[in-house]
């Protein structure tokens, strides 16, 4: 409801062959109407039919028979001052046809009766009990449907965002946890362990070439025996045969020659070898070592990636934390401005709660006594968009006298008008209905037309029957 529409109260109800109800005209002047009588007379058939002309559509399948034995047709009209409500069933064989129909103050007849009375009256309305029977995450919506318009935000969209957070803040915490696990099984890095690997290629090059190098050392050395043959050779046949000087001495300076290249080659070759005189052994050894080397060098930056992999799942989780703890600090900061339609009243994830008081804190709205639930649902109803403001209690019995003098005394303070019925009640705006029909009561002590006074103050009355507060046929 917006500020400027006013609410609406029933002004007047004109009842006709509904149900147990003969004909009924009242104009009622309180907040509080009742509906006495004994058990059959038409109390319950005067509440049914302003239920079923203002709920429509709900009421059709709460009440499906409503035209009076013996009769074809029912009429039920409410005055709300700004509209007037026609609802009229007729029976056309075995089926019974419904109309209705809205109109203004002016009597003219409005088009989209559904959309207006949808304005009018709310799922809720009327019945001080229906919120108690919706289900947890309907009343949880109804709630949130109130508080949307104090919101800066979309509260679904805002819910369905932290939810998305929350599902990946779980996935990260587990990778994290997994993570930071594997890390912690591998242990730390043994101290002086290599930090560098070793190459078995370059390894296996290396001892290749040391073995052709080998071979051709040998090669060089059987040159070197070869020239000190020749050079012993020379020299015996210098001594031997002087004739041949010249021949024996070019014979020994070409066999020098040939011993300088190969020393020469000799020592080219030593320059070559690693450390000097060749080791094929430590070579072998330094390559079969290289194995257990490049493992220990591979675990070591295992555990350095592990570790860096941990710290950024940790990282990334603790970001979603902050995240998820961000939503919810904006949230409970928005719904502490929010005003509700009743003090104490909140939700959470699943339902809605209600703070009664007295210390006990916040408890899902299911557990609260009945009274406090009416309570919660009629505030919820009176504060929600719809006009009409009117409570309707079929059978007070179920009531506890609690909740009936809480409604009673909400209705007296102009929240509502309160419609209900009793079998023993007398007093002003209460309409005694028998066979059907109000009978005419007296406005000062309540006595019925046709009874006996019972007591000192009933003997002592006039007996003045207020005729002008209802009409009957």
């Amino acid at each position: 409801m917006t500020t400027t529409e006013a609410p609406l109260y029933v002004q007047g109800l004109y009842i006709r062959d509904f149900k147990g109800v003969s004909q009924i005209d009242i104009v009622p002047s309180d907040y509080v109407i009742t509906f006495a009588g004994e058990n059959g007379e038409g109390k319950s058939s005067g509440l049914d039919a302003l239920w079923s002309a203002l709920m429509w559509a709900a009421a059709s399948k709460d009440i499906p028979d409503v035209i009076a034995n013996g009769k074809d047709e029912a009429t039920v009209r409410v005055d709300l001052g700004e509209y007037v409500v026609t609802r009229v069933w007729t029976r056309d064989g075995d089926r019974t046809k419904t109309t209705i129909e809205v109109r203004d103050s002016k009597g003219k007849v409005l088009k989209h009766t559904k959309r207006v009375l949808a304005e009018i009256v709310g799922k809720i309305s009327l019945d001080p009990t229906a919120f108690g029977r919706l289900r947890p995450s309907e009343q949880r919506d109804a709630v949130i449907q109130f508080v949307a318009p104090q919101l800066p935000f979309v509260l679904v969209d805002h819910d369905t965002e932290r939810a998305k957070l929350a599902e990946e803040r779980l996935v990260a915490g587990q990778d994290s946890r997994r993570l930071e696990s594997h890390h912690v099984e591998m242990g730390k890095t043994p101290a002086g362990a290599p930090t560098e690997e070793v190459s078995r290629k370059a390894l296996s090059e290396e001892l290749a070439l040391t073995v052709d190098i080998l071979a051709n050392v040998k090669s060089v050395h059987r040159d070197v025996e070869l020239g000190a043959e020749a050079i012993r050779s020379a020299n015996a046949h210098i001594v031997a045969a002087k004739a041949a000087l010249g021949s024996a001495e070019e014979g020994l300076a070409e066999a020098n020659t040939k011993a300088a290249a190969a020393a020469a080659r000799v020592a080219k070759m030593n320059e070559k070898l690693p450390n000097g005189a060749p080791n094929l052994d430590e070579i072998r050894e330094r390559i079969d070592s290289a194995k257990g080397t490049n493992e220990e060098v591979r675990d070591a930056k295992a555990r350095v990636a592990a570790g860096t992999s941990a710290a950024k799942a940790r990282a990334h989780w603790k970001e979603l934390c902050d995240a998820v703890d961000e939503l919810d600090a904006e949230k409970l900061a928005a719904l502490a401005n929010v005003k509700m339609p009743i003090d104490g009243l909140g939700f959470d994830d699943e339902q809605v709660t209600f703070d009664p008081g007295a210390g006990s804190g916040p408890v899902p709205l299911r557990q609260c006594s009945q009274s406090q639930r009416i309570q919660v649902g009629i505030s919820l109803s009176l504060s929600g968009p719809h006009r009409l403001r009117a409570v309707r209690v079929t059978d007070a019995a179920l009531f506890s006298k609690a909740t009936m003098a809480m409604l009673r005394e909400r209705a007296r303070a102009g929240e509502f008008q309160l419609f209900n019925e009793r079998a023993d009640d007398r007093g002003s705006e209460v309409y005694v209905i028998e066979s059907g029909e109000i009978l005419p009561q007296c406005s000062e002590c309540s006595l019925v037309d046709g009874e006996e006074p019972d007591g000192d103050a009933q003997k002592a009355c006039d007996h003045q029957f207020d005729w002008d507060r209802l009409e009957v046929a």
